[in-house]
C-alpha cells in the first residue's frame, strides 16, 4: 500500500515537473521573442526581461536535470557496465541512487543557509525586486523533491518492480 502510494506520488511529480519544464522553456522563447521586439522593433527595450528569462533558465535546467534523474538519463560508462553482470549493475544502480539521494537531502538542508541569509539581508532581484529567498526556496523545494526521485528509484530496484507509464 505504501509502496503504491510512492510509485503515485512519483508519477505525480514526474508529470508535474515535465510541465514546469515545458512551462519554463515557453517561458524563455516567449520572453527573448518580446525582448527582440521591443528593443528592436519598437526601440524600448524591457528592463524585465532579462531577469525573467535568466530565472525560467535556471529553473529548466534544475527541474530539467530531475527528470534526467527520473528517466535515467544522466551519463554513464555503459561499457563498464555491459562487461558486469545484471546483479552488480542493480547494485550500482542502487548505489548511485543512494548518493545521489544523499546529494540532495544534503544540498536541500544546505540551501536553508542560502535563504537565511537572504531573508536577513533583504537581498532582492534586481528588475523586478522579486525576494532572493522565495527564488531560493523553490531550488531547495526542488532538491527534496528529487532526493525523492531516487530513493524512490532505490526502492523500486529492490522491490523490483517496474513503473508502469501512465
Amino acid at each position: 500500500m505504501l509502496f503504491s502510494f510512492l510509485i503515485r506520488l512519483y508519477k505525480f511529480l514526474q508529470k508535474t515537473i515535465n510541465y514546469f519544464v515545458i512551462l519554463f522553456f515557453a517561458i524563455i522563447v516567449i520572453i527573448i521573442n518580446f525582448q527582440i521586439f521591443f528593443r528592436y522593433i519598437l526601440k524600448q527595450p524591457l528592463f524585465w526581461s532579462m531577469e525573467i528569462a535568466q530565472l525560467a533558465f535556471i529553473y529548466l535546467a534544475i527541474f530539467g536535470g530531475g527528470l534526467a534523474l527520473v528517466n535515467n538519463e544522466f551519463t554513464k560508462v555503459e561499457f563498464f557496465l555491459n562487461l558486469t553482470s545484471k546483479r552488480v549493475v542493480k547494485i550500482l544502480d542502487i548505489l548511485v541512487n543512494i548518493l545521489i539521494f544523499i546529494f540532495f537531502i544534503i544540498a536541500g538542508y544546505k540551501s536553508e543557509e542560502l535563504i537565511h541569509q537572504a531573508k536577513i539581508t533583504v537581498n532582492v532581484t534586481p528588475a523586478l525586486a522579486i525576494p532572493m529567498d522565495s527564488i531560493y526556496r523553490i531550488l531547495q523545494i526542488g532538491f527534496y523533491i528529487f532526493a525523492f526521485f531516487a530513493l524512490t528509484k532505490v526502492f523500486i530496484l529492490i522491490s523490483e518492480k517496474k513503473i508502469k507509464e501512465a
